[in-house]
């Protein structure tokens, strides 16, 4: 099979195989409606997560550094929108 006869962007060509969010963009609404509801549970607990490892690397650090680093920089990332 030459080049001309081959469809630009199939799923076997080396551009859709290096750009994943081509695939993403041509996939199904289920799978992508799927995939939205999946995040939509997993973000908040990642936030949560990150909360609490920026306060225990807060106290971690608390003396060693300066007051403004080991507790400003947590309070102020947690309350931050």
């Amino acid at each position: 099979m030459n080049l001309e006869e081959k469809e630009p962007y199939s799923d076997t060509s080396a551009f859709v195989r290096f750009n994943p969010f081509l695939k993403i963009a041509r996939s199904s609404d289920a799978i992508l409606l799927a995939q939205f509801e999946n995040l939509r549970t997993q973000i908040p607990l990642m936030y949560v997560l990150m909360v609490i490892n920026v306060g225990f690397l807060g106290l971690a650090t608390y003396g060693d550094v300066p007051d403004t680093h080991s507790v400003g920089g947590p309070l102020r990332s947690a309350f931050s929108s």
